[in-house]
């Protein structure tokens, strides 16, 4: 208890505790403490070797807390230190995998982050439950809402959805005109990503502090957006206008991780693979392995100025068709510098008129370089959407896009070009043939009995005259006569 003060009056000193009451030689100390004893500052009623104690216990204390927060704060430090570089060796090897897709290696990748597969999982499930009630409509408007919904779908779950959608947009013998039309906005109008995060992104890749250290314009917002970047005009210091192509940031993770899905669907329709289209013998797995090969292949944006020199060494030559100038130096895995084209879209065909010129001409242009990559040097484009399609103001037919690739060995160029003989012969018996040549069927099985089905496919569809042939004929024959 607190000592009983038998006067209220003290005069100011100094003592061990700092300032302090010191009671005069004439006025009385509390009870039951010794005259002369100082009294403490913090606490006048008790004396000052007490509170000297009490001050050093409370500062020991507070230095095993400043200790204890000092020791938290550096394992924390330690652990946010780990976490980055364990993040950084993740995302180093996940944009390893951009040029070779290993379906092992991306497995063991996400089998380290269940929760980021589920999470994703669950956010495809929900798309996609959002428009299955439309499926069950058969009316056309309830088709065209579906389409719509289905677009919208592919283009909040990000870029392998987008992808898939470009390439069925120039599919009408697999989704109806409703979806196609949607599918277009895939081509060169998909949604851009952060403005800002790009320009970081370029500066990064091109090791420059600011943008005028390499141009002296670049515009301030993308003037294109595809599924895997977007593309910006820009001046290059000697005056020379260029297109900058920007890829998406995280794309190769984001990417694989919906291949992991894929896979694991695919896995799981083995079981019902009799109740499929085709029946037994469909190698789903394999198909999504072939398209997450491509499509990480088309993330390496150094292979694709590769592509587009040999694409312009090999066809440059020919008369209306352009192939942007590369440049190399300026070029890195995630950033493209290329020559400027101005044009029009090949499918405006009121654009093509308006420049003075007509649009069947660049039909036949296409044709020509078609022909040449397939049956000349067997190098070809393999994502030739009409998004990747210009007509210029000099009245050429312009080529973009070399990010997606593939190349025909001799043996099957010359096998094409003997079917193309076959079919126009009505040699079906050699038609057959062609297809084992071709690696559409196994050498084990007889074609005997195959010879009848593709005559009684092809004899009524064909016309006497050969320029009448329709490739879409030959590719039906493919699925009606083969895998069915």
């Amino acid at each position: 208890a607190a000592p009983k003060l038998n006067h209220l009056s003290f005069a100011r000193g100094v003592g061990r505790c700092g300032p302090m009451w010191a009671p005069h030689s004439h006025v009385a100390v509390p009870v039951g403490v010794p005259a002369g004893v100082p009294l403490c500052t913090s606490c006048p009623r008790t004396p000052a070797g007490s509170s000297q104690r009490a001050r050093e216990g409370r500062l020991r204390r507070s230095e095993s807390r400043a200790a204890a927060a000092a020791l938290l704060s550096a394992s924390a430090t330690v652990l946010r230190r780990d976490r980055r570089l364990k993040s950084s060796r993740l995302r180093c090897r996940a944009s390893s995998l951009g040029a070779v897709y290993n379906a092992a290696e991306v497995e063991e990748f996400f089998g380290q982050r269940p929760f980021l597969v589920l999470g994703r999982l669950l956010k495809v499930l929900t798309g996609v439950s959002k428009c299955a009630f439309l499926a069950f409509s058969k009316d056309a408007e309830s088709e065209r809402r579906l389409a719509c919904r289905v677009r919208e779908l592919f283009t909040e779950l990000g870029p392998t959805y987008i992808k898939l959608g470009q390439a069925l947009s120039v599919r009408p013998d697999v989704l109806p005109e409703a979806f196609l039309h949607e599918f277009r906005e895939f081509q060169d109008s998909v949604t851009p990503f952060d403005n800002e995060e790009a320009v970081k992104l370029v500066l990064r890749e091109l090791n420059c502090s600011q943008l005028s250290e390499l141009f002296s314009d670049f515009s301030a917002q993308p003037v294109a957006a595809a599924s895997l970047g977007q593309v910006y005009k820009a001046r290059l210091k000697n005056g020379q206008s260029v297109a900058v192509k920007v890829q998406r940031p995280n794309l190769a993770e984001n990417v694989a991780l919906d291949l992991v899905l894929a896979r694991q669907v695919a896995k799981s329709l083995v079981y019902f693979e009799e109740f499929l289209p085709g029946g037994q013998g469909n190698d789903l797995v394999g198909f999504v392995d072939a398209f997450g090969q491509r499509l990480f292949e088309e993330l390496d944006y150094e292979m694709e100025v590769k592509n587009a020199q040999r694409f312009r060494e090999l066809y440059g030559d020919q008369e209306k068709l352009k192939v942007p100038t590369m440049y190399p130096s300026l070029a890195t895995g995630k950033v493209i510098v290329m020559e400027w084209i101005d044009g029009v879209k090949l499918t405006d065909t009121n654009a093509i008129r308006g420049l003075g010129l007509e649009p069947l001409d660049y039909i036949s242009v296409g044709i020509e370089c078609a022909m040449r990559q397939l049956l000349e040097h067997g190098f070809f484009h393999a994502d030739p959407h009409p998004g990747n399609f210009f007509v210029t103001g000099k009245g050429e037919l312009c080529v973009l896009d070399f990010g997606m690739m593939s190349e025909m060995p001799k043996e099957a160029r010359l096998a094409v070009i003997q079917h193309i003989v076959h079919v126009v012969n009505r040699d079906y018996a050699g038609m057959a043939q062609d297809y084992n040549h071709l690696g559409f069927i196994s050498e084990e099985i007889d074609l005997r009995p195959m010879v009848p089905k593709i005559q009684a496919y092809f004899e009524p569809r064909m016309s006497t005259k050969a320029a009448a042939v329709s490739f879409k004929t030959i590719i039906d024959g493919l699925e009606e006569v083969i895998f069915k």
